[in-house]
């Protein structure tokens, strides 16, 4: 009876490894991207202060207001922050390294805030794992 359990959770277990194995070799899915509404309130980008979109793809984050796009690669944010959930205001601020090196503050909807704070945590962990920008 021992057997016939061992060799079943053998074939059990080479399934599972099996399976592990091949989902390696898939490529990675396509990033997602991630877009949230803000006001840009400050910062070294050639922007004016009102509405602009972020998108947040797989290795940039995109500012667009009108007909302008500025792009900041992930692999060079140095710092990320964001105002206490508690505050009745709610900014986001990133500071970037290399040419040019620059910083942004926006103000984020309260609806949007924790979903932005989530997003920009993910950011800032890739970009401390980024090998690339060194």
């Amino acid at each position: 009876m021992r057997e016939i359990i061992a060799i079943a959770m053998g074939s059990v277990l080479g399934i599972f490894s099996a399976h592990f194995v091949a989902q390696k070799s898939f490529p990675p899915p396509p990033p997602h991207v991630e877009e949230f509404q803000a006001r840009y309130r400050s910062g070294t980008t050639p922007l004016e202060r009102q509405a602009v979109v972020v998108r947040v793809t797989g290795e940039h984050i995109v500012l667009v207001q009108k007909e302008k796009e500025f792009s900041i690669p992930i692999a060079k944010i140095t710092f990320v922050a964001y105002s206490d959930p508690k505050a009745k205001r709610y900014f986001a601020a990133l500071q970037w390294s290399g040419a040019p090196r620059g910083e942004v503050v926006l103000a984020i909807d309260r609806q949007d805030y924790r979903r932005v704070v989530d997003v920009l945590r993910d950011v800032f962990q890739r970009a401390q794992f980024d090998t690339s920008a060194a």
